[in-house]
């Protein structure tokens, strides 16, 4: 009985020491290998970065250009399911008949202590419509923020431009002329908005617009709140 007197405090002081060793090495747990081979797949840039959609004459070397597989990109940027814990939309849709859309490493727009930035973009298994997004992980490969901000369709395209300090212009174009008339139709391009958007410090796309509404809408509370 003495025995296990001294037996049992000695296992707890035991229990804590493994505790607190297994707490000290999670801290320092190294980048999963797998995010690491994600992260080489992309091109570093210089910012500022643009992605702007060629703008064509007619519809016919419109559709062309959509459909060709030049806009499909290079085989060996696609992002295969290897990668689908961290982008795990790019395992929908494999049971489907279409199967599953294209997912394409674009390039590294930043990298911080807390976070990297990136571009990806997506072309639909049944083509046209291409889609880049701006992403943002964590140091483990943990996504914290997604927003698509380049796209090229048949009825609209949407540009943007990245700059050093990681604001995000989207602007929006209406294609006109694509109404379904036999033979070719002229095009032209007809801005339709402008957001701005910007990554923060912790990695998490804004809308500025939102936060420079924010105080200005707590001084209008402020004020009502004297009267």
């Amino acid at each position: 009985m003495k025995l296990m007197k001294f037996a049992l405090p000695l296992f707890a002081i035991a229990a804590l020491c493994s505790f607190a060793l297994i707490k000290s090495n999670d801290s320092k747990l190294p980048i999963d290998k797998t995010y690491k081979n994600f992260l080489e797949k992309f091109d570093k840039v210089e910012l500022p970065h643009k992605i702007t959609a060629k703008r064509f004459k007619t519809s016919e070397a419109y559709f062309k250009s959509v459909d060709s597989d030049d806009n499909r990109g290079e085989r060996k940027k696609y992002l295969s399911s290897e990668y689908a814990d961290i982008l795990p939309e790019i395992s929908r849709g494999m049971m489907s008949r279409m199967g599953p859309d294209d997912y394409q490493a674009e390039v590294l727009l930043a990298t911080t202590k807390h976070f990297d930035a990136l571009i990806f973009s997506r072309i639909p298994s049944f083509r046209g419509n291409k889609t880049y997004y701006v992403a943002t992980f964590d140091k483990n490969g943990k996504m914290l923020s997604k927003m698509a901000v380049a796209s090229f369709g048949y009825t609209s395209i949407e540009d943007c431009k990245i700059s050093k300090d990681l604001v995000i212009n989207v602007d929006k174009f209406k294609i006109e002329g694509l109404n379904g008339d036999e033979g070719d139709t002229a095009l032209s391009y007809v801005h339709t908005s402008s957001k701005e958007y910007m990554i923060n410090g912790s990695g998490i796309i804004i809308d500025t617009a939102a936060k420079k509404l924010a105080p200005q809408q707590k001084a209008e509370k402020g004020d009502m709140g004297m009267r």
